[in-house]
This record gives structure tokens, sequence and C-alpha cells, in this order.
């Protein structure tokens, strides 16, 4: 076989270590999440109406309070968390990291007022609701509207006058009542004395929240059956003390040189990474583009030089073929999802208490807002694509290039570093990244199988797109 050229693998090299770097400052500069939204306020806007929403709603059922009590974030915790939202999205406009329009900055600008009403603030109120009038008139009118409804001015709005400004507060794409629409018709209302009005837009609202709210549970409600099904099953293989079995006949150290593994891999993620810089302008069809760019280089390299040159095929080569029986296979992979999905739950139960939350990083545009042709894409994309790319390229094709020379888990820890280094998000999102991705290859090395890896990460992808499609967008 040919060999690989040293000049293009430098060149792959110093790219990738470009993208590592592009990863860690957008880690500290909150602002480069925002900008692969293309309508980065109006996203933040929809996100913390439905937040909002779902912390306001008790659950009906009493099999939901305690997943309620154990998962959901306490109100007082949303409306925070709300406002620093808001907070960075505004400033990120103002700063010039992210473009917006005067109506996705009154969305927010007045989201923000209402939320700092809610939680009583009325010094930061006041000042925000004469950043809000000085948008222009029509904000002005907005902001005397807010002023009454919390009590910070006694002068009732003119006949009409709230029916005029709700609009302002309607996302054009998202016509139709919202959280913030309704609870300043709410407050006003009362204060106005027409309670009847009042509780109507308080009913939206819990209408909204309801139905989102069991959707979610339900959501919750299901991944926490797999894990407790799935760390049964290892409590039962501890109890037993049985090791997990071998799936299937994957190679732990890849049969080629150290420097080819390097060479194949460094050029399948680069590529793949030139597909993702592209996100910001075309959306899911980004993501998709490049996954397809690093696919292509990485199937040539597993289906055509790697049999042509050491005669061992893709299914053979990570195990795609299980030779274990069905039975076994579920189990293995009901315990990896358990341990990777507690680990995420306990790290995010920490993050909260630590006060460490960055929205953003979880939240998929296109599904929330995106045509059904986009939402289609990153479907196919998230739960499909990404799970057999990235799972064929670090936790196979680097992973077993680094157990030539090193043992499992050196191999294993720095297959996920480079893994979540180009995934880097907050310090919590990166726990849980290499976390997971160093449980999942220790489960490859040692059943010699890539298909609960695979299954595994496409169950995770699957519920954030669910959770985006069911609670984010719909409801």
């Amino acid at each position: 076989m040919r060999p690989f050229s040293d000049a293009v693998t430098a060149i792959c090299t110093l790219l990738l270590v470009v993208g590592v770097i592009v990863s860690i400052v957008g880690s500290l500069d909150g602002g480069v999440y925002f900008q692969s939204f293309r309508q980065p306020l109006s996203v933040t806007a929809q996100f913390f109406d439905r937040e909002l929403e779902l912390a306001e709603v008790p659950p009906s059922a009493t099999w939901a309070r305690p997943l309620v009590t154990f998962l959901a974030v306490p109100l007082p915790e949303v409306r925070e968390m709300s406002i620093r939202g808001f907070q960075q999205a505004l400033e990120a406009h103002r700063a010039g990291r992210i473009e917006a329009t005067p109506e996705e900055v009154r969305l927010v600008e007045g989201r923000l007022a209402l939320v700092l009403g809610e939680a009583g603030k009325k010094e930061l109120l006041e000042d925000r609701l004469r950043s809000l009038a000085a948008l222009g008139p029509k904000e002005a009118e907005l902001a005397a509207v807010v002023r009454y409804a919390y009590g910070l001015s006694e002068e009732p709005p003119g006949p009409g006058q709230l029916e005029a400004v709700l609009p302002l507060l309607t996302d054009p794409a998202r016509p139709g009542h919202s959280w913030a629409t309704d609870r300043l018709a709410q407050r006003t209302l009362a204060r106005l004395g027409d309670a009847e009005q009042a509780r109507a837009a308080e009913a939206r609202g819990q209408e909204r929240g309801s139905r989102a709210l069991v959707r979610d549970l339900w959501l919750y409600g299901v991944l926490v059956a797999l894990v407790l099904v799935g760390l049964g099953v290892g409590l039962l293989w501890l109890v037993r003390r049985q090791q997990l079995p071998v799936l299937s006949s994957g190679v732990s150290a890849g049969p080629w040189s150290g420097t080819e593994g390097y060479a194949m891999t460094v050029r399948a993620i680069v590529f793949s990474q030139a597909g993702f810089l592209c996100v910001p302008y075309l959306g899911a069809a980004g993501l998709l583009l490049g996954f397809l760019l690093g696919w292509v280089p990485l199937m040539y390299y597993l289906t055509r030089r790697v049999p042509a040159a050491h005669g061992i095929q893709l299914v053979e080569l990570f195990g795609l073929r299980s030779r274990a029986p069905l039975r076994s296979l579920v189990l293995v992979t009901l315990l990896l999802i358990a341990v990777e999905q507690a680990l995420t739950m306990g790290l995010g139960l920490a993050g909260r208490a630590f006060g460490e939350e960055r929205w953003y990083e979880g939240v998929m545009e296109e599904l929330m807002r995106g045509t059904p042709a986009e939402v289609a894409g990153l479907f196919l994309t998230a739960v499909v694509g990404a799970p057999l790319f990235e799972e064929l390229a670090f936790r196979g094709l680097l992973y077993t290039s680094l157990r030539i020379r090193f043992g499992p888990w050196f191999s294993a820890v720095v297959s996920a570093a480079l893994f979540t280094l180009l995934h880097l998000y907050s310090v919590l999102g990166t726990l849980v990244l290499f976390t997971g991705a160093v449980v999942s290859a220790l489960v490859y090395e040692r059943t010699r199988s890539l298909l609960p890896s695979i299954i595994a990460h496409a169950v995770n992808n699957l519920w954030v797109v669910c959770t985006s499609l069911l609670v984010y967008r719909g409801a």
C-alpha cells in the first residue's frame, strides 16, 4: 500500500491543534456557543419560556412527584438561571459576538424585565425598564405596561394598550401565546381588577407547562428505568463475581503501525471538523456535511486500505457482528447506558449545587425551530451519524492505535481526552463527555465489540433529540 504523506499528516496535525485551541477558547468565552445559532436571542427566549412554564407547574400525578423532586430545578433557581441566560445573550450581542434584529433584542429585553419582576428584584427591574424604553417608542410603551404590572407605577395602561404591547413579546416564527405574553397579561389584568381574564391567561400557561412537564417526566422516567435496570444487571454480575462477557472478535490493538493508525485517525477527524465550521451558516446541513466529510476518508481506510494491507474486514476489526447470545449484548448495553447516565445525572446535580450551568450547550436550534427537513436531517445526524462515526473514529480507530504501544487505561484516557477537547463545553459538560468516553473505551476493551458503545451513544442522543422536540418545541 502507498504510504501516507508525512506533509499531509503534518498539515492535518496542525489543523487539529488549531481546532482544539478554538474549542478551548470557545469554552472560556460563552459567546462562541451563541454563534452556533442562526437566531440566538429568539432561541434564548423560547428556551426560557418553556423552562419557566415547567418550573411553575406542580406535577398532578403521584408517580411524577419523586421524579420532580429529584430532577427538577426549583422555581427560584430557574428564575436566576433565566436572568443569567438573558443577560449573557444580550451581553454577547452588545459585544458584537452575535447579530440580532431589534425585534429579537426586544424579545429578550422584555422577558428579562418580566423575570426580574417575578423574582421581586424591583431595583434591577427599574434599570432594565429604562434600557427597554430606550429602544424606541413601542418599547417605551411596553416598559410602561410592565412597570404598572409589577407595582412600580400607579398609572394603568390606556384602552387597548395591553393588547397593543403583547405582540411585542411574540416571536414572529412562533405566533401565539407564550410564557411572556400570558404572564404580562395576567399581572396587568389582575391589577386592573379583571380576575376572570387574569385567570384565563394563567390557565393558558399552566396548560402548556403541564403538557410539557408530562412529556419531560415520561422521558426522564424511561431514562431512570433504563439506569435502574442496567445498574441492577451490573450489581448482579458483581455479586456473582462475573466479568463482562466477550461479545465478538474485535481487536484490542490495531493490526497497523502506530504511525499509520495516527495518520488515518487525524485525517478522518480533521475532515469532519471542516464541515462543522459551516454550522453557523448551514445549520443542520453543516452537521451533516461534517459527518460526511469525515465519513468518506474513515470508511475508505477501514473498508479498503485496512483489509488490503492487513487482511481484516471492518465488521471483524471492531466486533460489529456479535458472536454472543443477543441477551448478552442487551445486558452489556444496558449496563453501559446505566453507568454513563448515572454519571451524567450525578455530575448534573453536583453542577447545580455549585452553580455550574451553561444551558445553551444542549440546545439544538433546528429541532426547536427548524423546518421538517432540518429536523429530519439533524435527527439522522445525531441518532445515526454521530454514534457510528464518533465510536468508529475515537473508540475504534484512535483507541486501538494507541493500544499498539500503551495499556487500556492510558489509551482510554487519551482517546477520551481528544474526543472531549473537540467537543469542549463547560467544566460540567466536559466531565460528562470525558467519563462517558473512558467507560465506552474500557467496555470495548473487555467485550471486543463497539456495538454496546454505538447503541448507548445513539440512545443518549435520541433522548436529547426527543427532549428538544417534545418539550422545547412541542407542547
